[in-house]
């Protein structure tokens, strides 16, 4: 046997065999895409059929190093014809060996290429013919070939049948390395079945062999696999620790595949672990990298795992979009295990955003695939969250009945991170069945397995729900102090190091354990408490946006935390009597405990008041009402509807109906506090809204007189008290500037542009802002600058004016839309301000 051909085999068979995705497991293999072939020209003019045959073999193997596949099938094909002629059979009497050669290569391209059953039955006349000839080494490779073909397709005990027939001639032959790469193969099989005891102790075998024999890339592929079980064992230190010393092996000996594969699965055990910006920044790392060697399969599991992330994240069109080019991929290539995994994680991204119809669906096919290819670790995933859909479906007897399921395959298999999910998940069913004793039990053991392997999200959202049940029993007082544990614990995910979107859409997940602590603090009906509910609700708000502000101020914390400790009392009470303002603090709670709002009123004297309204027996939604009450009025988005004249009759209703939900809006923001309003019309009322109440006109708001209520008071709005108290110690650094023209910007009333009508499907202009030219005018003389007026307000004079300015002063339309942009014809991000045409 060739000597460079038995080398590429050997690479070929040793690839490592497993890798880990969230929350699943998926294998890593090349899957190269065909190139062209590379040009060669024969030794002589004339050769012989035998010379001719060896030039195409030695062709072949070149074009097949350099990953030429399509190349190198075409050059074995024609090598393979003529080792077969009786002219080259009597010349050539090795011809035998060498077509068993060229039979077991060109399967070697059918395994690449995702062709498994055509490569099994080149692998099966290979072995046949090698056992012919009694190249047991040979023999050996081949039957590893054909464990790695079956287990590519999920066929685990074909191929440890295989494995173990290479393992027992390898050892006959004291073949060490063949024995070394033989028992990582079993080792990753045992893995992907869940036999974990017994995958260790094959890979610790091997890492033995490969380290005696001074096999540097053998060992940071047994490094990689071992890090493989210790997570799915869920003992997420012992995993890190293998693959950090993994990765700086295979970074010191160039193995690009194998780095890709190790970086990917660091940053696997930093999403367990909670430590999203981590995560994240490894799986860029490794889909870089394995694009770039042409690692499809590889590919396809890290946009997966990219998706998971930005699933726990609450990214979830992020999440999808990367789920989706990971299934794409993965039924391209025929990758049955990555297919199975990536329906799953997209059922499960549709769960989250309530697709309940769409979740089903791609569960109910993940599960086939994951029964048929024998895949338990996934299937106990996918039942699990089938019973997570079911019961969000309040089909509670099917969801316990998957949760069951899953548990039993969980525990069967060893899984303790997929044990205290299920655990979990069970509490969550009992709990919403009222049945809140029984619950806690659950929840007490999915927490114990989900603090022992450092399961930080898992143990906050453990903790979070037992709060809930406590709440339910009305053991208040117990309640609270687990709702904080839960409360230390979720705070702590949101690393610095996340964008400030990402910090926004992870505090949304969050937002039910503030609104249940809230609820749990109202609930005891102290004065303490209430304060104590007014500070966390201001401690659950716009921390993204506080960040940014006071990174941008004089501060003595060190330069390595950008962490800004949220206001107590007595800094909110500070803050309303350094601004002489009355702040109105708005808490919108709407969960499984119930929905009401929370006002708090805080005096420039420090007295405080609390008011709480009970919004279950509202007849509409607070955000209905918030919506309505702005069409009414004519507030728009880009996707608004522009009536071209309407008629007396039309307009007149349109204005009774605007009256009626402002009327309403009174009644629930302000009524319940009017008497703590102050009685100077001069005096300042600042509120900081939640939620969709951002969106009310506070100032258009009308009480029982008839009367706005902006002509009984002067008013603001702030998206939290800490903002609000920021960005007045960033007005007092401005002060030296205020008035200097050259960096103020002022813009009013621009010659306004097209929006498109997603009703008629037509662009309409916006009509004009004539108070808004007014508006800028007195604005810029107050600033003593010009304004940038009309057709001079064009979006490109804006846009280079603005990095220079320090004050910015915009009088135009602001648009806004919610919601799926296809759906509303939006055909950009939501949020607009309108600017005039840009100058071509």
């Amino acid at each position: 046997m060739d000597s460079r051909f038995l080398a590429a085999l050997l690479s070929l068979s040793s690839i490592a065999l497993s890798i880990a995705l969230i929350p699943f497991k998926a294998q890593a293999q090349t899957n190269q895409q065909v190139p062209q072939a590379i040009e060669s020209s024969s030794a002589t003019e004339n050769p012989s059929p035998v010379d001719e045959a060896e030039r195409l073999f030695q062709q072949g193997l070149q074009q097949f190093q350099a990953n030429q596949l399509q190349a190198a099938y075409e050059s074995w094909q024609q090598a393979l014809t003529l080792y077969r002629s009786a002219e080259v059979r009597q010349a050539f009497p090795q011809s035998r060996h060498r077509e068993a050669e060229l039979l077991q290569g060109i399967g070697r391209i059918y395994s690449a290429t995702g062709q498994l059953q055509e490569a099994l039955k080149l692998y099966e006349q290979a072995l046949s013919l090698f056992r012919e000839v009694g190249d047991r080494l040979s023999e050996s490779i081949t039957l590893n070939s054909m464990g790695v073909t079956y287990r590519n397709d999920g066929k685990y005990a074909q191929a440890l049948e295989h494995y173990e027939q290479a393992l027992a001639i390898s050892r006959e032959l004291g073949d060490r390395p063949g024995e070394g790469i033989t028992l990582n193969n079993i080792g990753a099989v045992h893995n992907l079945s869940g036999q974990y005891s017994q995958a260790l102790e094959r890979f610790q075998q091997a890492l033995a062999i490969v380290r005696e024999l001074g096999d540097r890339a053998g060992e940071g592929r047994t490094l990689s696999n071992i890090g493989t079980v210790y997570e799915n064992l869920g003992q997420y230190p012992q995993a890190l620790q293998q693959y950090e010393q993994a990765l700086a092996i295979r970074q010191e000996i160039g193995d690009r595949l194998g780095e890709g594969i190790t970086l990917n699965n660091i940053g696997l055990i930093y999403n367990r672990l909670g430590q999203y910006p981590q995560a994240l920044t490894h799986y860029q790392e490794a889909l870089t990298i394995r694009r770039e060697t042409g690692d499809r399969v590889g590919e396809a599991v890290t946009l997966s795992n990219m998706g998971s992330v930005y699933g726990d994240l609450g990214q979830y069109p992020q999440a999808l979009q990367a789920f989706k080019e990971s299934l794409t991929i993965a039924q391209e290539l025929g990758d049955r295990l990555g297919e199975g995994t990536t329906l799953n994680n997209i059922g499960w991204a549709y769960n989250a955003i309530g697709d309940y119809s769409q979740a089903l669906t791609y569960y109910q096919r993940a599960i086939a695939i994951r029964q048929s290819i024998g895949d338990q670790s996934g299937e106990a995933d996918t039942l699990n969250n089938l019973g997570a859909t079911f019961n969000n479906l309040k089909q509670y007897a099917q969801a316990l009945n998957q949760f069951q399921q899953s548990l039993n395959i969980f525990q069967k298999i060893s899984d303790r991170a997929g044990e205290g999910v299920a655990l979990n998940n069970i509490g969550r069913t009992y709990s919403q069945q009222e049945q809140y004793g029984k619950a806690v039990e659950y929840y007490e053991q999915a927490l114990a397995i989900r603090t022992e392997v450092g399961d930080r999200p898992g143990v906050g959202d453990t903790l979070s729900n037992i709060g809930v049940a406590l709440y339910q029993t009305q053991q208040y007082g117990a309640a609270e102090k687990v709702l904080y544990q839960a409360l230390e614990v979720l705070e702590s995910l949101r690393a610095s190091e996340l964008s400030d979107a990402q910090k926004v859409a992870l505090f949304d997940k969050q937002r039910t354990n503030y609104q249940a602590l809230q609820q749990t603090l109202i609930a005891q009906n102290t004065p303490e408490k209430m304060l104590s509910a007014l500070s966390l609700s201001e401690r659950g708000r716009a921390r993204a946006f506080v960040e940014l502000l006071a990174a941008d101020l004089p501060t003595d914390r060190s330069s390595e935390s950008t962490s800004v400790a949220p206001p107590d009392i007595s800094t909110i009470q500070r803050i309303a009597s350094q601004q002489k303002t009355t702040l109105v603090q708005y808490s919108v709670i709407d969960n499984e405990l119930g929905t009401a709002l929370y006002i708090w009123v805080v005096n420039p004297n420090g007295e405080i008041q609390f008011r709480a309204v009970n919004l279950d027996t509202a007849s509409q939604s607070l955000d209905q009402l918030v919506a309505k009450s702005r069409i009414s009025i004519g507030a728009r988005g880009r996707s608004a509807t522009i009536s071209s004249q309407p008629t007396a009759e039309s307009l007149r209703q349109k204005q009774e109906e605007a009256r009626q939900n402002l009327q309403q809006l009174y009644r629930l923001l302000i009524e319940p506090i009017a008497q703590y309003l102050p009685a100077n019309e001069n005096d300042r009322v600042i509120f900081i809204p939640q939620d969709e109440l951002f969106l009310v006109p506070f100032a258009a708001l009308i009480d029982a007189n008839g009367n706005y209520l902006v002509q009984n008071h002067t008013i603001l709005t702030a998206p939290s008290i800490q903002v609000l108290d920021l960005t007045h110690q960033q007005r007092q650094r401005l002060e030296q500037t205020f008035h200097n023209s050259d960096r103020t910007l002022v813009v009013g009333n621009p010659t306004m542009p097209e929006v498109w009508n997603f009703e008629t499907g037509q662009e309409i202009a916006l009509p004009p802002l004539a108070g808004a030219e007014q508006e800028a005018i007195t604005v810029a003389q107050e600033l003593r600058t010009t304004p940038l007026l009309r057709g001079n307000a064009t979006e490109t004079i804006v846009k280079q004016q603005m990095p220079s300015a320090r004050i910015i002063h915009l009088a135009t339309h602001g648009l806004l839309d919610y919601g799926d942009p296809q759906e509303l014809g939006v055909r950009d991000l939501p949020g607009a301000i309108a600017l005039g045409l840009r100058i071509k």
